[in-house]
């Protein structure tokens, strides 16, 4: 495994979160100093870790161990998919309720300005 490029891809994903290295190490039970390690390659780290860093960045560990020059910005589906399934049914459905309001709030705005 180069730890280089998945630390290049923890690191990319990180910035994109528009997470600080204190903030993902907080979220993935380690200290900065060990994530910046990781985040160099300087380490090879354990799968647990891994495991914690992909969830608090709301992406699979597959995700992560792509080659770092194949990286793509993240599906926002499958991130939306993610944060929903930590949340409760009622929580689902409230959120749901507000998109769709959004939604015709939007269609009643565009109406609007037509005329």
């Amino acid at each position: 495994m180069d730890y280089e490029k998945l630390g290049d891809n923890i690191r990319n994903y990180r910035e994109q979160r528009g997470f600080t290295q204190e903030k993902l190490a907080e979220l993935s039970n380690i200290s900065e100093k060990h994530l910046s390690k990781i985040e160099r390659g300087k380490i090879n780290i354990k799968i647990d870790t891994l495991v914690n860093i992909a969830d608090a960045l709301g992406t699979s560990v597959d995700k992560l161990l792509l080659d770092a020059s194949s990286y793509v910005e993240p599906d926002y589906i499958s991130q939306i998919t993610y944060h929903l399934s930590k949340l409760s049914r009622e929580d689902q459905e409230r959120l749901l309720w507000h998109l769709e309001q959004n939604n015709v709030f939007e269609i009643k705005k565009k109406a609007l300005l037509k005329l």
